[in-house]
């Protein structure tokens, strides 16, 4: 979900120049008007709770860039969250345009703004978070603010690589994501690790980083810390639901050659750096789960 132009949001409208300069496509209107509104987060909140289905559905209000919306919409969106005692998601410096315009407009970086407007703690998810300075890291750390990296967007719109060691090092808590269909292409969040592997190797010139343990950890308790949940999933330990998928190893794999003497794999189960680097969302299988102390199996994909 986010909040942008809308009647009635308090959110300003995007002019067709400023979306045409940026690569997006106005509609016949002068302006995008795929942004969804203060009053469209309340209807699905209203309809679907900010939690239902025993805890596997979670609503949480959105709001777009910094850009795209007004103050009024801050703390109307901060109103919204606080209401229906949930969390709150928004986007931020994403690009270097976007870190100039804060700094035109207010004097102040994107995490700086996002401060004083009273929105950062520990129920609230940043996107991206690519072009931070050492105050902002610092900042996002002594609020519990988490982030969500998104490195397929991020290299598909040449946003840049974000300090991921360095957020880490700081305490801050972060979790993989994929972004929209438009900025991404698919939604494959196995895909997302193997990138989040590579991006931080090609951006920093050393091979050893985006270790698999670290990028594993952001896909698994990371997003379940993130999102407030790590006490209920994350990880397969005593008391929390299982959350389980099955990779195939095959597919992890290096062919064995024609020739037992050039063979270089081993017929050992796949090794985490394997998971990270090979694995797809075509490449998972069912899982198991337990109903009334009986074990069932799960559809494969």
């Amino acid at each position: 979900m986010s909040t942008g132009p809308s009647a009635g949001s308090g959110a300003s409208t995007v002019t067709a120049a400023t979306l045409q300069r940026h690569g997006e496509r106005p509609g016949l209107r002068g302006h995008v008007d795929y942004f969804e509104s203060i009053g469209s987060n309340r209807a699905l909140l209203e309809s679907v709770g900010a939690d239902r289905a025993a805890g596997r559905v979670r609503a949480w209000v959105g709001l777009e860039h910094l850009l795209y919306c007004t103050e009024g919409c801050f703390a109307a969106a901060q109103r919204l969250a606080q209401e229906f005692d949930t969390g709150l998601h928004t986007h931020s410096s994403e690009t270097t345009w976007e870190v100039e315009q804060s700094l035109g407009r207010w004097g102040l970086l994107p995490v700086e703004v996002f401060h004083r407007r009273g929105i950062l703690g520990p129920r609230t998810v940043i996107a991206h978070c690519v072009w931070l300075d050492d105050a902002e890291i610092e900042l996002l750390a002594s609020t519990g603010t988490a982030v969500a990296h998104c490195p397929c967007s991020n290299m598909k719109l040449a946003s840049g690589a974000a300090r991921v060691v360095d957020l880490r090092a700081a305490g801050v808590v972060v979790g993989l994501g994929t972004d929209g269909e438009k900025e991404n292409n698919n939604l494959d969040l196995l895909e997302e690790t193997k990138f989040a592997a590579l991006l931080q190797k090609v951006a920093t010139l050393d091979p050893t980083a985006g270790d698999p343990w670290d990028v594993l950890s952001m896909a698994t308790i990371g997003g379940a810390g993130a999102l407030g949940l790590a006490g209920a999933t994350g990880s397969l330990v005593p008391g929390k639901r299982a959350d389980l998928v099955t990779v195939c190893s095959a597919a992890c794999t290096p062919r064995r050659s024609s020739t037992a003497a050039t063979s270089t794999s081993r017929p050992t189960s796949c090794s985490r750096p394997r998971v990270v680097t090979c694995a797809t969302s075509g490449s998972t299988a069912g899982g198991w789960w337990r109903r009334g102390g009986r074990p069932r199996s799960m559809p494969t994909r």
